[in-house]
This record gives C-alpha cells, structure tokens and sequence, in this order.
C-alpha cells in the first residue's frame, strides 16, 4: 500500500497519527511493516516520531524499529537507535545510542 496514514482515536477524537511511504501487510497474522519518511504525529503529546522503518506486532501488541529515530517534544529533541512503543504511544521507548538536545 503506497502512503498509508492511519489515525489513533481516543474519545472520538483522534490523537495520533501515522504515515509512511509503504505499507506491507500480512493479513494472516495482522502484523505490519511501514517504511520511507515514517512519522507518527502525536497530537495529545505536542510530540513527532521520525524513522525509517517501523513495525507492528500484534501478537506483543508493540510497534517496534531497529532504524534511527527523532523524537521532538516541546522540550528536547531526542534521537537514537531502535524503537519500542506500545498501541497508544504511551509509553515510547528509544533503545540504543540516545542523545538528548534541550530546546
């Protein structure tokens, strides 16, 4: 699927939102890769996810990358390597080579 975007809901509003330049997806297990330009926008959190890569696991209900990540926040702009991040994008969690810039 060629620019997919998907939208997070909470309370009927949406409070995230994902894009990418492709989409693979493996009906028979529901898992999901999105890659090129991914970002997810999180708008309840004022905070941009950039990556290259980025997959869904449905069976750990995580999303998970190995490519390089930015985080920018209204505080800083955290960048590193690997990504875990649960549905909601509640608990986002950069796992190698983190570096931290205030704003």
């Amino acid at each position: 699927m060629e620019n997919p975007r998907i939208h997070f809901f909470k309370a009927e509003k949406v409070s995230a939102e994902l894009s990418s330049k492709i989409a693979f997806i493996n009906e028979e297990d529901e898992s999901m890769r999105l890659e090129g330009e991914v970002e997810v926008r999180d708008y309840e959190r004022s905070t941009e996810l950039y990556l290259d890569e980025l997959r869904w696991d449905p069976a750990q209900r995580k999303f998970i990358s190995d490519s390089q990540v930015r985080k920018i926040t209204p505080q800083a702009v955290i960048t590193g390597k690997g990504l875990v991040a649960d549905e909601g994008w509640n608990e986002v969690t950069i796992l190698e080579n983190v570096e931290v810039e205030g704003k």
